[in-house]
């Protein structure tokens, strides 16, 4: 039997967090997952395992605020994804100096996102589906993430800093917030093989850089304010027109062709669709 690990799943019992959790000083990886009848909160015990390494707890009925962790040199991945957790993101995760992986997305999480919570090369950061409000951090922007993925909050502010084109990131998600930035100045990288922009209030134009992303396949950018020519070539022809729809004044393949328009529209702060 492994004792380094303790998985818990499709258990039919509904039940309050186990208190046995404190005593099991030598686990390394804690899985407890698609249990909607575990409820309550998470003990604050569990932040003091000194072994723990992986700790996953999604898709159950445990209520209360993120667990505080507090300089725990061993935690590489913490994975809290759809349950009814609420209050703010604890800053004191910023201070696990090996957390490469974090998901705390569909929850009911409140407050601004903290500076420096993953670290390491690489690192994934999930928020999506909160109420998530403020700006992303500028520390993030020096940050080469694998994935980052806040789509579906109440963020705004310039997120254009994600984007680079020396940054091997391939999935960026920042969909239905309140974004807003000039995207004719994003430079988008050979790595990058997606991202999600849909239902900002971006304006500008498509860069040139967009149409010679060599990786990317899966971009979306409707619903904001871009305008102008959409650029030709490259990779164009695998987008079709619902990348690009309900936009202020886009135009050319694939999209209806250009004629006389009015400039991009600057942006206008605090105003909605």
């Amino acid at each position: 039997m492994d004792f380094t690990t303790n998985r818990l799943k499709n258990l039919p019992v509904t039940t309050s967090f186990p208190d046995a959790i404190c005593s099991l000083t030598e686990i390394e990886n804690f899985i407890l997952d698609h249990n909607p009848g575990f409820y309550g909160p998470i003990p604050s015990c569990i932040t003091k395992l000194p072994n723990l390494r992986l700790l996953i707890i999604t898709d159950t009925s445990l209520s209360g605020s993120v667990p505080n962790f507090y300089n725990h040199t061993n935690i590489i991945g913490i994975n809290l994804a759809r349950n009814h957790l609420s209050g703010t993101i604890p800053p004191s995760l910023s201070t696990l100096p090996n957390l490469n992986y974090l998901d705390l997305s569909s929850n009911y999480l409140t407050g601004t996102i903290p500076p420096g919570l993953v670290h390491g090369s690489r690192p994934s950061l999930v928020l999506k589906n909160n109420n998530l409000t403020g700006e992303i951090p500028n520390c993030y922007g020096w940050v080469d993430f694998q994935i980052i993925i806040l789509g579906n909050n109440r963020l705004s502010g310039d997120a254009s800093f994600l984007f680079g084109k020396q940054k091997k990131t391939v999935n960026i998600e920042l969909n239905n917030n309140d974004f807003e930035f000039d995207f004719s100045k994003v430079e988008f990288s050979e790595y990058i093989y997606g991202f999600d922009l849909s239902h900002n209030k971006i304006y500008g134009e498509v860069p040139e850089s967009f149409a010679t992303a060599a990786g990317l396949y899966f971009p979306k950018l409707s619903f904001n304010r871009l305008c102008g020519e959409l650029p030709q070539g490259g990779n164009m022809w695998r987008f079709n027109s619902e990348v690009f729809a309900n936009n202020a004044c886009l135009c050319g393949n694939p999209l209806p062709p250009c004629s006389i328009s009015a400039p991009a529209p600057a942006p206008v702060s605090g105003s909605g669709f």
